[in-house]
Formats: C-alpha cells, structure tokens, sequence
C-alpha cells in the first residue's frame, strides 16, 4: 500500500480499513453501523467477495436478497447490482475481496444513493 493514503476511511455508515492492495486487488475490513447501509450500486471492472466475521447482513445481488450471519460469504460479480443493510442490533464486520484489473473507486456506478455516495 502507499504510504501517503489512509488506512481507516470514515463514512456516515460507519468506516473502512485498507487491509493489502495490489494491481489486480484490494482487501478491505469494513464495520457498518446499526442499520447503517450500503448504497445499491454495481462495478464494472472488479467482483467482490463479502464474508460475515459478525453481525447481520441484508445483502441484495441483483434479483436476490439474502441473510448472511457469522463465517457466511457471497460473491458479487461484476455489472451485478449489489446493496448490503446491518439489520443487527451491533456493528456489522465483513472483509471485502475485490479482484478485477480496474479495483479503484472510480468503477463504482451509484444505482440510488441514501447517503451522498459513499
């Protein structure tokens, strides 16, 4: 990682930490806050993997919406709109595994936006 980037990001959901990045990847800790949410949104360029360390997640990729507790994971794969909510009571923790040629924040299209996109 670069030296002159941050490693804990804030957002109005909560934060995010760059764990390791590469050309091709980037490893993110995120923690949302009580019914904190992520905008829907899709990527281009990168999948993503979400895995639960804990909390519970409203996760929605594309047509599907599904629960996701403790130790479970999905992948999202590019051009697949996704959107997650923390429906638990606690902070939710997840690591985020983008892999894709182009992982960088400017691959992001915001599908609607429920908090000035972030």
């Amino acid at each position: 990682m670069n030296d002159d980037s941050p490693t804990r990001v804030h957002r109005s959901w909560g934060w995010y930490d760059s764990l390791d990045r590469g050309e091709y990847f980037r490893i993110r800790r995120i923690v949302v806050n009580p019914r904190g949410l992520l905008s829907p949104r899709t990527n281009n360029h990168r999948t993503r993997r979400w895995i639960v360390v804990q909390g519970t997640a409203k996760v929605r990729v594309g047509e599907r919406t599904m629960t996701l507790q403790d130790d479970e994971s999905v992948l999202i794969p590019h051009r697949e709109r996704y959107g997650l909510a923390n429906v638990g009571p606690n902070p939710l923790e997840i690591i985020e595994i983008q892999v894709g040629w182009h992982p960088r924040e400017d691959d992001v299209a915001w599908l609607e936006d429920g908090y000035g996109s972030d």
